[in-house]
């Protein structure tokens, strides 16, 4: 076998193994999993029955948000997250109103929106 093959062989391995986005599953960002959290992980599974599967759900990073993912999130339930955990949920509930088609007129139309120049 020469080295070629075992770096295909690896990175092979790298695309088909997957983990989700947070450890824990803490997605609304307080600190703990609780009920609000189940109750998050609930509504995206509602959501991917119409083509909308937000990444940070998916807890058994099998590609879709569903039952599974549920059981897990109650599974989960009382656990504290860490703060990484805290931030990238946060993230997530700051930047969700901009994922959809009309995210882009809502950025713009935020308070928040800054033009982005760079100074070359």
């Amino acid at each position: 076998m020469d080295i070629a093959s075992v770096n295909l062989a690896s990175d092979a391995n790298l695309l088909n193994s997957a983990s989700s986005i947070l450890l824990t599953s803490d997605f609304n960002g307080d600190g703990k999993v609780n009920f609000k959290d189940v109750f998050l992980v609930q509504i995206a599974a509602i959501q991917s029955i119409f083509g909308r599967n937000d990444a940070i759900f998916d807890r058994n990073a099998d590609g879709k948000v569903d039952i599974l993912d549920i059981q897990e999130t109650i599974a989960d339930l009382g656990q504290e997250s860490s703060l990484l955990d805290q931030q990238l949920a946060e993230i997530y509930q700051e930047t969700r109103p901009y994922f959809s088609r009309f995210g882009l007129v809502r950025a713009i139309l935020s308070e928040q929106y800054g033009a982005f120049t760079p100074a070359f």
